[in-house]
């Protein structure tokens, strides 16, 4: 299986709540769909009281989906992953530094 991390942001969350919490619905069913393929690591930036928002809403709709496997607080290493995908932050260039590939997830393309 190929390890993809995910990462979010609580400043684009909070950007637009709504758009967001469909997106990530949206990505949760696609990676679904590819789960004999894809193991995938899902990570909210920053990790502090703040963001405990997004994480709630992540812990809700997760019981619907298989495989997903949450972490806070963990220093992500590029090097355990094949590739990137969610909002921009610093984290991206970490990974374009390892040259693995990088998604950036927009909310507002379905």
């Amino acid at each position: 299986k190929k390890k993809v991390f995910y990462g979010i942001s609580y400043g684009a969350y909070i950007g637009d709540v709504e758009a967001t919490q469909r997106k990530i619905e949206r990505n949760f069913q696609l990676f679904e769909k590819c789960k004999e393929r894809i193991e995938l690591t899902i990570q909210v930036f920053p990790n502090s009281p703040e963001s405990d928002e997004v994480k709630e809403f992540i812990s809700t709709i997760l019981g619907n989906y298989a495989g997903k496997m949450i972490e806070y607080g963990v220093e992500c290493q590029p090097k355990d992953y094949d590739a990137y995908y969610g909002d921009g932050m610093p984290l991206v260039m970490r990974f374009r530094e390892a040259e693995k590939p990088v998604m950036i997830q927009d909310i507002y393309v379905e």
